[in-house]
């Protein structure tokens, strides 16, 4: 309660508490919206946890608890699975943004993700401890700009830029 009552007005739950159902029950009572990402859960308790937070506005991130997340370990398809319990699915991106230039979360976008979900950081690489699945000001500029482009706008410029696309869907 304590960190509702400093203004933020949605929680994001890390994959591993995802099957903590009284944390879930909990967390409804002070929150309108609250993000779970789902990397260490399985489809049952998945699918418990969207009972749990029926009645809130409630997104479920596919996550790859893999750090960094190479790209044909991404498994966007995942999203589908997801879109049974919530129609507001989204990706909890842990790729390597030096190596694979934002295309998990572009392609995330172009596939209707609701939302994505980075680590971020103004600080250089040797300053944090994430930094390898980090994204900077500037990276986050571009996929705010990325996120404009209709879906079919996205997908044209993913195929055009990075024809191994289909990859990152499992």
């Amino acid at each position: 309660r304590e960190v509702r009552e400093l203004g933020y007005e949605a929680v994001k739950v890390a994959s591993y508490d995802c099957a903590s159902y009284p944390l879930l029950r909990e967390l409804k009572n002070y929150w309108s919206t609250i993000f779970v990402s789902t990397g260490a859960t399985y489809d049952d308790e998945i699918e418990k946890a969207a009972e749990i937070l029926s009645g809130v506005n409630y997104h479920l991130l596919h996550c790859v608890t893999i750090y960094p997340t190479p790209m044909h370990e991404l498994h966007l398809n995942r999203m589908n699975f997801l879109r049974r319990y919530s129609h507001q699915v989204g990706y909890s991106d842990h790729s390597k943004p030096i190596d694979t230039q934002l295309w998990a979360s572009k392609i995330a976008m172009a596939l209707g993700a609701s939302c994505i979900e980075r680590h971020f950081t103004i600080f250089p690489a040797d300053q944090t401890k994430d930094c390898l699945v980090s994204i900077n000001p500037e990276m986050l500029k571009a996929l705010r700009k990325f996120s404009k482009l209709t879906r079919h706008e996205m997908m044209e410029d993913i195929k055009e830029h990075y024809p191994n696309w289909e990859e990152a869907l499992g």
